[in-house]
């Protein structure tokens, strides 16, 4: 690993070094939250959209850190036991480490993955076919950023054989430094869509940039059928092999049979004069493209052709992100038991940290992949920085543990089973982390909660990837307070708290106070305010330390009732009516209002009001009438006050539309869910919801024949329909049936006929034979996005979440 005084900085850059004896660096940590080695990690100071990295280096050097890269010198001051690079740009010094740390290892098999779909799956399923070969490295998660895939490749060391690594690129330039970190050996060109368009002036300046990956590369793995690939990769000069693939006769792997019969499937392949014959069974949601990339990889790295066909029938869209849900006895599940490793083992046990919670900590782990007595001991320092309560061991190679917590070793995931159901966990987070061969997957189904199979989905990596968007339009005196309420518009208001307080959000909004105190009860210590607080709920906002909105006089004198005599001071936030003609104080209350503010002197944290159309460009003159009132009526109160409070008038739409109204403080609240109003930030958001039901019946219909109540569909030809097990009782809204929407199966869409009904729904999947009752059905995702459903009802996605029942099933994925 990188000693910092053999770092040979650029002209641009200082290095300083003061320690000889931590000067080792084995660990790139940019977040004092992550710091487990401290003696052995430099860490990396990144300005960010909602943080400083900067700001966080006295914490990092309070944790044992001596070694840092930082971009202000003032950000180290008159510490003089540490070793620093002063850079213009630490991203740039970042991969420049990483570079030169990937140089140390010329025997390494590199595979570099890029494109606009796919990278992130073909990544996980060619690392599972190689790893039966192959000590394999990976890009963790989807870290494929400027920063991402330097943290990647710097966790290669000398036990791997073949790293696997994806690059994603949103701009011109970029890829040439990832380029230069990964230096792939062979590459994979994946599907190549519109995601990220709006970085490049055309699609074939997008084509070029990503082909720049590949341009020391030996060996080039594409769609040879997609012309417009092709003939791209055919004119790029670079000097590596092209191993096309497709169905055309110029292709390198010529696809000569294709032949499908009901999910089994067989190929003959022509490769060098030579004839390939595989078989295998489809996975529900495997994607055949992404496929075609594995199985070329694999066969010119040599793998066996057996070994190619078992792992392409195991291939089932396995998760790729850890997964919260809902489990039996009080307890919430991690599952991340498709993979087992210590990089990744650490991202999952930090996760199980962050949503713990006042619940016990349980870890079931397996065997690693590769075991041995480094990786044990890795794996020792790792629980002894989370602290589990209990691990349960699985595996016949484990030894027996140390005894810093309490652990119980059992030989196969049968014994651990038949543990749990004599000993069931109660009150408790359960991280389940294990090796495929483990089939942990059952250990999972057996914990979670055995109800109804809907289940929503909630991305929160794509949470934080909308909080960071948003946090890019402020300033830096501009603070975000999400609006969390009504279950966090569907999502479940417990763990997006969690999340958004662990990104350092300024405070929290909820409509009542019993969502606070369920907040505070769940460990959410920064600010909370109760929105639509009657005085009723005074004494919860008491007891559990809540801010709340005044937006009467009335409302306001029954507050001061209930003050007098208490303690400890309630801090409240003052609501204007602006021209909303909802809540609020409006122009006649003002004099009575600061007459009460003078006499009382209460604790006012903030003033505010809502705008009634930020999204309406046609009603902007009326948004600017409503913030020159609030203007206006701000100054007035704050002269009675002697001080100056937050002032926050913009929701998520005026947010993007208003930046000069950003005040201090703004309020997010759809916009956090990937859905903008406004269409100028689309490109930048996620989705974050995927609301999933299944089809638990297929029935072949007659002409003659009538679907649903009232016969609203009469069947006029044979005609396939699948019966889900969803229906308006869950939120699937009654305006859905009889055609006017779509579901998405398979990859392919699907109307609603006959009328929705409370438990189930029916949909016509006429020539579509490849689908089996169990098969999963989406209503509505990234790739189906929300706004669809909220046309075809006449209504707007908040009506939509917020109608999902509490009987569906939640999963947090990260």
């Amino acid at each position: 690993m990188l000693l910092m005084s053999t770092y040979e900085p650029d002209p641009r850059e200082t290095i300083c070094i003061q320690n000889l004896v931590h000067d080792q660096v084995s660990y790139l940590v940019m977040d004092s939250r992550n710091i487990l080695y401290p003696a052995q990690t430099i860490f990396i100071a990144i300005r960010g959209n909602l943080h400083d990295g900067h700001d966080f280096v006295p914490m990092a050097y309070a944790q044992g850190v001596r070694n840092f890269l930082v971009s202000h010198k003032s950000a180290v001051g008159d510490l003089t036991d540490i070793n620093y690079i002063l850079t213009h740009d630490p991203v740039n010094t970042l991969q420049k480490m990483a570079a030169g740390h990937r140089a140390f290892f010329p025997g390494l098999r590199v595979i570099g993955i890029t494109g606009s779909n796919g990278k992130t799956i073909v990544k996980e399923w060619l690392s599972v076919m190689l790893s039966k070969k192959f000590r394999v490295i990976k890009t963790p998660l989807s870290y494929n950023s400027q920063i991402g895939v330097p943290l990647s490749v710097w966790q290669i060391n000398d036990e791997h054989e073949v790293g696997v690594f994806e690059a994603g690129i949103s701009t011109i330039g970029e890829m040439e430094k990832l380029e230069s970190i990964i230096k792939p050996e062979i590459g994979i060109l994946t599907n190549l869509g519109d995601a990220h368009d709006s970085g490049f002036r055309s699609i074939d300046e997008k084509i070029r940039e990503k082909l720049l990956l590949f341009k020391n590369a030996e060996v080039l793995i594409y769609n040879g059928d997609t012309d417009f690939v092709a003939g791209h990769v055919k004119t790029c000069g670079y000097g590596f092999k092209k191993l096309s693939w497709g169905r055309g006769s110029d292709n390198a792997f010529r696809i000569l049979k294709d032949e499908v019969n009901g999910r089994e499937h067989k190929l003959q392949l022509l490769a060098d004069g030579v004839k390939l014959d595989v078989s295998f069974t489809i996975g529900k949601h495997l994607f055949f493209e992404n496929l075609m990339h594995c199985l070329v990889t694999a066969v010119y790295m040599g793998l066996p052709l057996a070994s190619i066909e078992s792992a392409l029938s195991s291939f089932d869209n396995p998760e790729m992100r850890l997964k919260l849900s809902e489990g039996r006895n009080g307890c919430v599940v991690v599952d991340d038991s498709y993979t087992n490793d210590r990089q990744a083992l650490s991202v999952a046990l930090d996760f199980m940290h962050k949503h713990a919670g006042h619940r016990r900590k349980i870890v079931v782990l397996s065997e690693m992949e590769h075991n041995n007595e480094a990786a044990t001991g890795e794996v020792r320092r790792l629980l002894q920085r989370f602290s589990p309560d209990a691990v349960f061991w699985v595996g016949p190679g484990w030894q027996q543990q140390p005894d810093a917590f309490s652990s119980s070793s059992f030989t196969h995931t049968e014994d651990l089973l038949e543990h749990f159901k004599r000993e069931e966990p109660e009150d408790a987070i359960i991280l389940i982390k294990g090796a495929r061969r483990f089939r942990f997957e059952r250990v999972y189904e057996w914990l979670v909660r055995q109800s109804h199979s809907v289940s929503l989905d909630i991305d929160l990596g794509a949470i934080a990837q909308n909080l960071s968007a948003f946090g890019s339009l402020l300033n830096n005196e501009t603070q975000l307070m999400p609006i969390i309420k009504a279950s966090a518009y569907g999502a479940g208001s417990e763990e997006i708290a969690k999340l958004l307080q662990y990104k350092g959000v300024y405070a929290l909004g909820v409509a009542f106070a019993d969502e606070g105190a369920q907040l505070r009860k769940a460990g959410i210590t920064i600010p909370i305010v109760v929105l639509n607080a009657d005085p009723e709920s005074f004494q919860t906002i008491f007891d559990y330390n809540l801010d709340l909105e005044i937006y009467s006089l009335s409302h306001l004198d029954q507050f001061f009732d209930f003050r007098n005599g208490l303690l400890k001071k309630l801090r409240i936030h003052l609501k204007l009516d602006t021209g909303m003609s909802r809540l609020g104080f409006r122009e006649e209350d003002m004099a009575s209002l600061t007459t009460r503010l003078r006499l009382h002197k209460p604790d006012v944290g903030s003033i505010f009001t809502h705008l009634s159309s930020t999204k309406d460009s046609g009603d902007d003159d009326f948004s600017h009438l409503q913030v020159s009132r609030f203007q206006e009526r701000f100054e007035t109160i704050t002269n009675e006050l002697g001080y100056r409070p937050r002032r926050h008038v913009l929701n998520s739409s005026g947010i993007i539309r208003f930046p000069s109204y950003h005040f201090e403080l703004v309020r997010l609240g759809i916009g956090l869910y990937g859905i903008d109003s406004t269409g100028l930030l689309t490109d930048r958001l996620e989705k974050v919801h995927t609301l999933k039901a299944r089809i638990i019946q297929i029935k072949k219909l007659k002409p003659g024949d009538f679907i649903g109540y009232n016969r609203r569909h009469a069947v006029k030809s044979d005609t396939t329909i699948g019966v889900l097990n969803i229906g308006y009782a869950d939120g699937f809204i009654r305006k859905c049936g009889n055609g006017r929407f779509h579901v998405l199966v398979n990859g392919k869409f699907a109307p609603v006929v006959g009328n929705v009904c409370m438990d189930l729904s029916m949909i016509d999947i006429t020539g579509m034979d490849y689908i089996r009752e169990g098969d999963e059905v989406v209503l509505f995702g990234k790739h189906h996005p929300i706004e669809t459903m909220a046309e075809a009802c006449e209504t707007i996605p908040y009506e939509i979440l917020c109608r999902i029942a509490p009987r569906i099933k939640r999963n947090y994925l990260q």
